[in-house]
């Protein structure tokens, strides 16, 4: 396999990861700021499409609750009947934090006034109902009302210093919550 992002390789073959360059990785996300890797709304607002004939009433409806990667295992054990186990082996399994999209399914608003965590590869963010805040690699706290301003044009962390506070409280208590989780596995 050859590695990717080379100007000598063109992207396409299978024996290589090229892809675009970061220009054109934050062109793709218009309007939204940043791309992968970074949880700016570009790195993380991202469609789902579900597909189910028997289970979604209104198919081709767009549904803009927001839901998140960890909210499939329990939609999946929801509309199989099905749950997980609270060990396997003499494991305990990592609690779940996701919530089902069954609903959304059958066209039912989601749990509005989510929190949402995020540590990963280049940055670190907290979603708290229509607040974000989010910092790149090792920079400082932005802090943007969603709500009112959804593509991170204004930050607010020296206008709100006391939201700020508050957000990033909640993020550090998550970041140890999810810490002592990963050394008890």
């Amino acid at each position: 396999v050859r590695p990717g992002n080379l100007p000598t390789i063109m992207p396409g073959p299978e024996d290589t990861y090229q892809s675009y360059g970061y220009g054109w990785a934050n062109a793709s996300n218009t309007p939204y700021r940043m791309f992968k890797q970074f949880d700016h709304e570009g790195g993380i607002r991202t469609p789902m499409i579900a597909h189910w004939p028997a289970g979604i009433r209104s198919p081709g409806k767009i549904v803009s609750d927001v839901a998140h990667l960890v909210d499939i295992l329990p939609t999946v054990t929801e509309v199989t009947g099905t749950s997980v186990p609270a060990k396997i082996g003499r494991k305990a399994v990592v609690s779940r934090d996701g919530q089902s999209l069954a609903g959304a399914f059958k066209g039912q608003p989601l749990k509005g006034n989510r929190t949402l965590f995020f540590h990963h590869a280049k940055g670190k963010a907290l979603r708290h109902h229509d607040w974000k805040l989010v910092a790149k690699n090792k920079q400082a706290w932005e802090l943007y009302n969603l709500k009112a301003d959804p593509l991170e044009l204004e930050d607010l962390a020296k206008k709100m210093p006391k939201k700020l506070a508050e957000l990033t409280a909640l993020w550090e208590k998550e970041s140890r919550r999810l810490a002592r989780q990963a050394k008890e596995q």
